[in-house]
């Protein structure tokens, strides 16, 4: 009886640290969709992909310790992460970029 318990209290914390990381993936996963239709602010669409730095960086993280931790064969989803972190990066310089040629643009005219 005491083992069970064990058991089910390991696997209750265990679903609870999986709810937290879909949790950070899903944001992670729909902030870039929402800032790729503010395409008209470029300012409020820098400054969301900015603030999904976090949530990527958390993620990362957690998938890291998971695998670390749970002693369980590394997967790819710390490598994916880390390519998302690149990618945010990138397009982060492209739309300041893309900001800097629509005010010289502006400055011509």
């Amino acid at each position: 009886m005491l083992a069970t318990s064990a058991l089910v209290g390991s696997m209750i914390r265990w679903e609870s640290q999986t709810f937290w990381f879909l949790l950070l993936l899903a944001i992670t996963t729909l902030l870039p969709l929402v800032t790729i239709f503010l395409y008209k602010n470029r300012p409020r669409q820098v400054s969301l992909m900015a603030a999904g730095f976090l949530p990527l960086v958390g993620s990362a993280a957690f998938g890291v310790y998971y695998a670390w931790f749970t002693h369980t064969a590394w997967s790819y989803t710390p490598m994916f992460l880390l390519t998302a972190l690149l990618t945010n990066y990138l397009a982060i310089r492209a739309i300041l970029r893309d900001e800097m040629k629509v005010r010289a643009a502006d400055r011509i005219r």
